[in-house]
């Protein structure tokens, strides 16, 4: 987080907070923003009904280099396109964001919501691939112990006999 206004104007004095004699000033009310965004403007206004100054602030969010940055993180793990029940969950969103096309006045807008459809359905289905294959290794070892324990069972009940 940042304070823009400050970084642009780092000498000059300015504050948005008067006590009534006049005899106490501060930039108490500030504008933090990510290191993402842009402040394109800040004004501070008198505001007959409070003894602070409003603060205005316009911010410039660049969406493209925000989605770029937040799509960085993620892969799809290739695997899983050879998978048929992969194949059947994807094609619905496929077949739903090619109906959508011509919604969107920039193409690349409705890319990006084309990606997302796909990403969220493969996080799902990677997730619910992942808990299932958890599970089945959670239910071998069970029954690789309980076959172990059988067997000392009957390691035991053969000494038993011999006795």
């Amino acid at each position: 987080m940042k304070d823009q206004w400050r970084s642009d104007n780092p000498t000059l004095k300015a504050y948005t907070w008067r006590n009534r004699q006049g005899t106490l000033a501060s930039r108490l009310d500030k504008v933090f923003i990510s290191e993402d965004l842009s402040l394109l403007r800040q004004e501070h206004s008198f505001f007959p009904y409070s003894d602070h100054r409003v603060v205005i602030a316009e911010i410039y969010i660049d969406y493209w280099a925000i989605r770029r940055k937040s799509s960085m993180g993620w892969k799809l793990n290739t695997s899983v396109l050879n998978e048929e029940a992969y194949q059947v969950k994807i094609w619905r969103p496929i077949n739903y964001s090619s109906t959508l096309i011509n919604a969107f006045a920039n193409p690349l807008i409705w890319w990006d919501d084309f990606r997302l459809r796909i990403k969220a359905v493969s996080i799902a289905y990677c997730a619910k691939r992942k808990k299932d294959k958890n599970l089945e290794i959670y239910n071998l070892k069970n029954q690789l112990e309980t076959a172990q324990i059988g067997q000392e069972v009957g390691k035991i009940k053969d000494k038993l006999k011999e006795m």
